[in-house]
């Protein structure tokens, strides 16, 4: 992972990210997670332009694909990018208006208009022209202490009849996607207890074949012990709807069946320094037709 960022003038900056994996399906690939320029006129009111991450929650914001910062060891279900399993759109390039700690409550809130799901002739799609079927994505929320967050998030994508999935396949008809988050974090720099909660529905709203809704929770509690020690928990929950057509039944980027999963995890953290992360963590995991078991992962996470 490639993370490069400058601030060209008081108010401009721009931001570049790019994410080097290996896929058992497709090999190696090199995949390019933002590049945007953003404008800050005033706390009120900045401008983004480019490839960015969708303003959904807490977490997708925050902890993309770095993994010092990221709080536990693996990026929830609910977020991972499609080559990762992942199952709603996390990322889309479009333009973005926002403002930040706005009035004595902290107000902040985002408006993306973006390409969308798939190729489909929006604001960057095939042929890359201007086209009717973009994505709309809203956030409102409230920061009333530093680090203390509230926010709801919603989006709403068309995909007419022909239009192409993430997975590069056909709809199964004419859908509208519907998405709508909710999330609480306290993440703040100088304060011991830690704590992010968010809830996702995400539904697929058919002309004639009944809906289907997507619903994945996350959960993570944690403890400074010490500036560089913490325990903490993490839990996420998903709930899969098979019967939507719209999934293929086994991701042809990991190989791996689409199934509802609950994973539970005890972690502990340990802040070598500001580069240097080591994780570790006693992990339960549930999976429809697959059933329970157990295991340890262990991370070491560093940045230069």
């Amino acid at each position: 992972m490639f993370f490069v960022t400058s601030q060209i003038s008081d108010r401009v900056s721009v931001a570049g990210e790019m994410n080097m994996h290996y896929m058992a399906t497709t090999g190696a690939e090199v995949e390019l997670e933002r590049m945007y320029l953003r404008y800050d006129w005033r706390n009120a009111l900045h401008v983004t332009v480019g490839r960015m991450y969708s303003p959904i929650g807490f977490w997708n914001v925050n902890y993309n694909f770095g993994l010092v910062l990221q709080p536990n060891i693996s990026r929830p279900r609910i977020l991972n990018p499609t080559h990762d399993g992942g199952f709603i759109l996390t990322r889309e390039t479009g333009v973005q208006i926002g403002g930040d700690n706005i009035g004595k409550a902290g107000f902040f809130y985002r408006l993306l208009v973006a390409n969308g799901i798939g190729k489909n002739g929006g604001l960057l799609g095939t042929p890359y022209l201007l086209g009717p079927k973009v994505s709309l994505t809203g956030q409102l929320g409230l920061e009333p202490v530093e680090g203390l967050r509230f926010s709801v998030s919603a989006v709403t994508n068309s995909l007419p009849d022909g239009s192409l999935t993430q997975f590069e396949a056909p709809v199964p008809e004419a859908l509208t996607s519907r998405m709508v988050s909710a999330s609480v974090s306290h993440m703040a720099i100088d304060k011991k207890l830690e704590f992010i909660g968010e809830y996702y529905v995400n539904t697929h709203d058919y002309v004639t074949l009944p809906d289907q809704t997507l619903n994945g929770a996350i959960l993570y509690l944690g403890y400074k012990a010490t500036t560089k020690v913490v325990p903490y928990f993490f839990a996420e929950l998903l709930s899969f709807p098979a019967g939507d057509p719209y999934y293929p039944t086994v991701n042809p980027y990991t190989n791996q069946p689409y199934v509802g999963a609950n994973e539970y995890n005890l972690g502990l953290r340990y802040r070598v320094n500001a580069n240097l992360v080591l994780k570790g963590e006693a992990a339960l995991l549930d999976q429809e037709q697959f059933g329970t078991s157990y295991g340890f992962k262990t991370q070491v996470a560093f940045g230069f």
